[in-house]
């Protein structure tokens, strides 16, 4: 990748590095040039912009990011149509964001326990400094919908060799083990004059900590409280 100014003559294809305002339009950073964008400068007096150029070999920012999300949920390279990454993220627990600014997230399809290969994740941080993969703690209690990892093209484009090594690293590293259903049965004790009142606070208690792991409270029963 080559960034730095370009010349408008040159600067078609080009990703622009950072946001310039023009009369009843705005282009945004990250944006790639077309020949409209590249007239609309012109106009506005501009004779080079600052830009990164991807050389043979790179990926974009958003393609690599995505590619390096369907690794981790389990994807093989070549990489297969979005539908099936989609399916073999399911089959392991995680949901895929659509990729934006060279970032993809990864939540929980369920609420279960994050399961992390820290040594891949390790792994893959070390191939280029422009991959980062972060998740959530190992073994940490996750809720559906929720983010746990990230993967993040720093620049523009990354190198498609280093790329590849990164997806190689990062295969099958993160799965959500979601909780199985169940039920369970909560027994109480009680002293002489102890208010029936907290016999429903427990039971309520009991029941809202259940809830998340998909168990269900089905029977309380309360008996005498013997030293």
């Amino acid at each position: 990748m080559k960034f730095g100014p370009v010349p408008l003559s040159e600067a078609e294809g080009a990703i622009l590095a950072h946001s310039i305002a023009l009369a009843g339009c705005r282009l945004r950073k990250g944006q790639r040039l077309d020949a409209a964008d590249i007239a609309a400068l012109a106009a506005a007096g501009h004779k080079d912009i600052i830009a990164a150029r991807l050389e043979p070999g790179d990926v974009h920012e958003d393609a690599a990011a995505w590619r390096l999300a369907a690794a981790v949920a389990g994807a093989s390279s070549p990489l297969p149509e979005d539908a099936a990454v989609t399916a073999l993220a399911r089959a392991r627990g995680l949901r895929l964001e659509p990729p934006f600014t060279g970032r993809v997230n990864l939540r929980a399809e369920a609420a279960g326990v994050l399961v992390v290969d820290a040594g891949a994740v390790d792994a893959v941080n070390a191939v280029d400094p422009l991959l980062t993969f972060a998740t959530a703690a190992p073994w940490a209690r996750v809720r559906a919908g929720q983010m746990v990892a990230t993967v993040k093209v720093i620049a523009y484009a990354v190198a498609g060799a280093n790329l590849a090594e990164a997806e190689r690293r990062a295969r099958g590293a993160l799965r959500v083990a979601p909780f199985r259903p169940g039920t369970a049965a909560l027994v109480q004790t009680a002293v002489p004059g102890q208010a029936p009142a907290l016999h429903r606070k427990g039971r309520a208690v009991t029941e809202a900590r259940l809830a998340p792991l998909g168990w269900r409270l089905v029977a309380d029963e309360v008996v005498p409280h013997e030293l």
